[in-house]
């Protein structure tokens, strides 16, 4: 993850060569919102549109 931006739960970061973004109904599991930095190494799913921009509806982040 790099370039995070905004406040949960409404945020958004580059993830490789997309940028995602999370909102009141992305669901987190590894941990929560307020667990996602800079340089941790995270997953997502959810919707991806023509921007290149996923729109999270899951989050997984992974714990070293």
């Amino acid at each position: 993850m790099a370039d995070l931006k905004g406040h949960c739960p409404n945020i958004a970061f580059d993830l490789g060569n997309y940028e995602v973004t999370a909102s009141s109904s992305t669901s987190f599991s590894g941990g929560k919102c307020g667990d996602v930095r800079n340089g941790a190494q995270a997953s997502a799913s959810g919707t991806l549109t023509a921007d290149r921009t996923i729109a999270a509806s899951a989050i997984s982040i992974e714990r070293k």
